[in-house]
């Protein structure tokens, strides 16, 4: 999930009111979704817009599906 509309290669506004919720319980609604690509080699699709995001998030789960790796986690870093 991302606001930042520069990291968009294609984008598809949403036809139906859809909404997430942040850490502090509010609901922010979702403008539409992108594929975004990071490196030459990094891509990730179905991207959610939500406007009001000050950072972008990730889903790990989607991580490890759209870029067929594994995700693991120590008290101070972690591999991909």
């Amino acid at each position: 999930m991302t606001s930042f509309t520069s990291l968009f290669a294609s984008y598809s506004k949403t036809n139906v009111k859809q909404f997430i919720t942040v850490a502090n319980g509010d609901k922010v609604p979702i403008i539409g979704s992108s594929s975004i690509q990071l490196k030459p080699y990094i891509f990730f699709h179905n991207e959610l817009y939500v406007l009001k995001l000050a950072n972008g998030l990730i889903s790990i789960q989607k991580l490890t599906i759209d870029l067929n790796c594994s995700v693991t986690f120590f008290h101070s870093h972690h591999y991909v």
